[in-house]
């Protein structure tokens, strides 16, 4: 192990040692170094559920964050809404969310598809638990969201959604990750579109409405300032295609 990895663990298990609150304390580093360098076998695109207007491939990106959520309790459910605020802070463009919402059996009408929650990213549904159980997935929730890199290894092991001292330590872990092993150094300028920002090169921004036209900088700011559009990214290209609601 390196010298790098060997910091980012004793890193991340002062944290999580000092952060979980739960009746019981419970010593977390024989957790931690068992998941960290563990390759995590993800879901199929087969269960992928999406959008139809939203292009993304979670699977695709080099870096990943998969977090586990128990489809049979809305509570758990209801954390998406955090979520969607935490992908704010995170170039989805580099990075895939991977939600596997778990159920024990088949379930034709699930919590997410009733609840009227507007979650347009992409999520995978995992029926009676094959991924938990091949993975063998800790059952503490706070051990079930997962740091990977381009190999699916874990790098960290936590849940960045509900405190904000493991939620730095993401970040700033991914942004090393992206600027050390892909060179992605470059000026960046953000924008947010829908629910997602999206940090993207300056000189890379290609905007596009539906008939493919490429827009003009007066033309798409009218059209993201209105709240008319979704948008649509092509992994390949980069480019933004402005899709009205």
């Amino acid at each position: 192990m390196s010298q790098n990895n060997s910091f980012i663990i004793f890193t991340f298990t002062f944290f999580i040692s000092t952060l979980i609150c739960s009746g019981q304390q419970k010593d977390t580093k024989p957790v931690v170094n068992e998941w960290i360098g563990k390759k995590i076998q993800l879901p199929k695109l087969n269960s992928i559920k999406k959008n139809e207007e939203i292009s993304i491939n979670p699977l695709n990106k080099k870096i990943k964050i998969l977090a586990l959520i128990n489809g049979e309790c809305g509570v758990c459910m209801d954390e998406l809404e955090k979520w969607k605020k935490y992908m704010n802070k995170v170039d989805i463009l580099e990075v895939g969310f991977i939600f596997l919402i778990y159920y024990s059996s088949y379930m034709d009408n699930n919590y997410l598809d009733s609840s009227g929650l507007q979650f347009d990213y992409p999520y995978f549904e995992d029926f009676g638990q094959k991924y938990i159980i091949e993975n063998k997935f800790p059952r503490e929730k706070q051990y079930q969201t997962f740091l990977l890199n381009k190999s699916n290894k874990v790098i960290l092991i936590g849940n960045p959604i509900v405190n904000e001292s493991i939620s730095n330590l993401f970040l700033k872990t991914i942004e090393k990750e992206i600027t050390t092993n892909f060179g992605l150094e470059r000026k960046e300028t953000t924008i947010k579109i829908s629910s997602y920002r999206i940090k993207l090169n300056v000189n890379d921004i290609i905007f596009k409405n539906e008939n493919g036209d490429i827009l003009s900088k007066e033309e798409k700011k009218k059209m993201i300032d209105s709240g008319k559009y979704v948008a649509r990214i092509d992994d390949k290209t980069k480019i933004i295609t402005l899709i009205k609601r």
